[in-house]
């Protein structure tokens, strides 16, 4: 019955969009234009992607014209950043059956093993906007062919539309939630309110060298800044999805790497160069108010406890 609420699931990852039209967000003229000016064409449709759920979500959706292509989604299990419009393809979703194992938020975080073992079947992966799944979604794939928006031939000679096309990458918090089992969607200060106390006290006068913060941290801290987060890792490393961008370019300036080859994707570093990019070449300080989460300041975030 349209105009009322149902809650469905979705068998692969879904992606949720900000426009109910998907000719409007898969709109290849777009990418062709934002491609010729030099840039990464798939930013121009994947800013349009606000996150792909993983399989199995529950989703809420007011379906108020069973004719139109999507679905207007009122909630799910993440929490919003913000009030946003959000959309969904409506021949992705179904109803629930007796014997689906429907993905539900864990109960507490897995082990850190096991957490650092996502982060590292994660490398190499491509980015993207909202992106929480390496594979993506072939169902979607199949549907914006039957309409026609993301032809076979154009996806096999570009690599960019098979992408998109399937929804295939991740993003920064998507690897967070890979690692934890948690959710994100939108803005990454969710962290903060996910896992209250886990605010690293930084010492004075740490924040004026990249060495002094190495010291303090620990495998699974998160460095945490308005738009970004940087996972640390083993050996005094650190992975981050990135794409393009400041990030992409100093970070690139700071190991001595080809931008356009190295970042767009999830990425290993070792630490000191990504440290040194944060503070001497983007002029950030490390802080220890979780009011500092802004443009000029990092936070370092420890969800698996000491």
């Amino acid at each position: 019955m349209t105009g009322t609420l149902r809650t469905l699931v979705a068998p692969e990852p879904l992606v949720l969009l900000d426009r109910a039209d998907p000719a409007a967000v898969w709109d290849l003229a777009a990418l062709r234009a934002r491609r010729a000016s030099g840039k990464r064409g798939r930013v121009a449709i994947d800013h349009r992607f606000q996150k792909v759920l993983p399989p199995m979500s529950r989703v809420v959706v007011r379906d108020d014209d069973a004719d139109a292509p999507c679905v207007r989604v009122t909630s799910c299990d993440y929490a919003a950043g913000e009030e946003l419009p959000l959309f969904a393809l409506r021949t992705l979703l179904r109803e629930e059956r007796p014997g689906d194992r429907v993905f539900a938020p864990p109960a507490g975080l897995p082990r850190p093993d096991d957490a650092l073992a996502r982060i590292a079947a994660s490398l190499e992966a491509r980015y993207l906007w909202g992106g929480t799944s390496a594979a993506g979604s072939p169902a979607l794939e199949r549907e914006l062919e039957a309409l026609g928006l993301v032809p076979a031939a154009e996806r096999a000679a570009d690599p960019d539309l098979a992408i998109l096309a399937r929804v295939a990458g991740i993003d920064c918090s998507g690897l967070l939630d890979l690692a934890t089992g948690f959710r994100f969607l939108g803005d990454c200060r969710h962290l903060l309110g996910a896992f209250p106390g886990a605010l690293v006290p930084i010492p004075a006068g740490a924040e004026e060298g990249p060495d002094r913060i190495a010291a303090i941290l620990r495998p699974l801290d998160v460095l945490l800044y308005r738009g970004h987060l940087v996972i640390v890792t083993e050996d005094g490393s650190v992975t981050q999805a990135v794409g393009e961008g400041a990030n992409a370019e100093t970070f690139a300036r700071a190991t001595g790497a080809d931008p356009e080859r190295k970042y767009d994707g999830v990425v290993r570093d070792d630490a000191a160069p990504i440290l040194e990019a944060l503070i001497r070449l983007q002029g950030r300080r490390f802080a220890s108010d979780p009011r500092a989460y802004d443009d000029r300041h990092v936070l370092v975030v420890r969800p698996f406890g000491t």
